[in-house]
């Protein structure tokens, strides 16, 4: 089944507004859609609203970048988006983000680049602001000839203008998951930069605190990688999910939309939705 499960509008660092892409969604004839923005919800109900007012299958999504090793970001799906421990948490996550940006900004003064805050906000169209809005400011003002460009020079760690961030830990973002009803799933699991068995070792501990699924299907993965991680979700008993990790123009290469099996499917449907 034509899916997806794993998209960003400009509530977080994608470039679409959530009317655009599911309008885009439902050109490429997409059956179930989930819009997955970085630490917070802010398009969660207006994403719902739309979705059933057009008849496509939606369910609420977010993905929390976490403590590592590597970047290991948790995606959730079906949670009550009013739950009131959730929304703490993604107001946490805001402050430490403008926190961070704060810190970026005054590493690109120390290195002689005039950016603002003003000029952030302008490109975010006031949407929470991360990396790729400095990148596409940095292209802008002549500081680099790409996005690519300039996560390599300026905002890629190790890189001069690069600041650590804050980040939660997994098992309490697991914890608050759960308790808002949502379904929890790591998302490109080879992000996490861990051998094959270092991996399968952290999933089994990540599924004892929670994990019920994991991010098989990942548009950018070829299919021997599909078939390794496929493997490990069924020894594991997790349940495989697909999705584009679509960024609109900050991520042109990648479109929406995945082919996942269709039992798979049926399954987080059933578990997510009810249907």
């Amino acid at each position: 089944m034509f899916v997806d499960l794993h998209m960003h509008t400009i509530y977080s660092d994608g470039t679409d507004s959530v009317e655009m892409l599911l309008e885009k969604t439902l050109e490429k004839g997409i059956k179930l859609a989930s819009i997955t923005d970085h630490d917070n919800i802010d398009g969660q109900e207006k994403a719902m609203k739309i979705a059933a007012s057009t008849g496509l299958l939606y369910v609420s999504g977010v993905e929390i970048n976490c403590q590592g090793p590597g970047m290991l970001d948790l995606l959730a799906y079906g949670f009550d988006v009013r739950h009131e421990d959730l929304s703490e948490s993604f107001l946490s996550l805001i402050e430490s983000r403008k926190a961070r940006n704060s810190k970026i900004l005054n590493r690109m003064k120390e290195l002689g680049i005039r950016v603002t805050l003003e000029d952030l906000v302008k490109i975010s169209r006031e949407k929470s602001i991360g990396r790729p809005h400095f990148a596409r400011l940095l292209v802008e003002k002549g500081h680099a000839s790409s996005i690519e460009e300039a996560f390599r020079r300026f905002l890629n760690k190790g890189a001069e203008a690069y600041i650590e961030k804050d980040r939660p830990i997994p098992d309490r973002v697991l914890q608050t998951i759960r308790a808002a009803g949502g379904l929890p799933v790591l998302a490109h699991p080879l992000s996490l930069e861990l051998p094959p068995k270092d991996l399968e070792s952290k999933l089994k501990l990540m599924k004892r605190n929670g994990l019920e699924g994991i991010e098989v299907f990942y548009k950018e993965y070829n299919e021997e990688t599909r078939k390794k991680l496929l493997e490990i979700a069924e020894r594991l008993n997790l349940l495989p999910t697909g999705g584009s990790d679509y960024h609109g123009r900050n991520k042109p290469s990648l479109e929406p939309g995945v082919e996942v099996p269709n039992r798979f499917v049926e399954e987080f449907q059933q578990r997510v939705t009810g249907l």
